[in-house]
């Protein structure tokens, strides 16, 4: 293989909600690329164990963190849990996302909160967290926002979900 296909080893990587879907494509795909993975998971953990065997099949380093990225008491522990795990992390790759199936004039008030805190508020701080520690450590990281493509065609029924993906596009 060309060394251009291993740019990214032995970097460390957080994906969020990699426990199945885009999430699980994205982390195999940086473990088949090198990196050391922890992979974040709100319910589904043998999804998330799944990941991590695969991961290791890679000759990689992963670990499965539980964490509920709308839960914003969650959050601290998860980058901790992460940089203990790993050393440190280069990346974080903001994944997480939930939908709620409803009419625009039926959305509840609790089910837009929840999709906004997962899609967008939870995102946000976890950057937030990610980069105050990077930039204590005088290290430098990329992150990288999942964001989706009804960010500019709508998906009926699915308002609070086109909304927060809209703003974590913009940030």
């Amino acid at each position: 293989m060309p060394d251009s296909v291993y740019r990214l080893q032995n970097k460390r990587v957080l994906v969020t909600g990699s426990d199945q879907g885009i999430g699980q494509a994205i982390a195999l795909r940086l473990a088949k690329e090198g990196c050391d993975l922890v992979i974040n998971f709100r319910s589904n953990e043998e999804g998330a164990l799944d990941t991590v065997k695969q991961a290791e099949s890679f000759g990689r380093r992963a670990i499965a963190v539980k964490a509920d990225i709308g839960q914003h008491t969650e959050l601290e522990q998860l980058m901790e849990e992460s940089f203990q795990a790993l050393g440190s992390l280069d990346f974080l790759v903001n994944n997480a996302g939930i939908e709620k199936n409803a009419d625009f004039v039926n959305v509840k008030e609790q089910d837009y909160q929840s999709v906004v805190a997962v899609n967008m508020t939870g995102p946000f701080f976890l950057a937030q967290l990610f980069a105050q520690r990077l930039k204590d450590r005088k290290q430098s990281g990329k992150i990288v926002n999942i964001s989706s493509v009804h960010v500019a065609l709508p998906l009926p029924h699915f308002a609070p979900y086109c909304n927060a993906k809209a703003g974590l596009k913009m940030m």
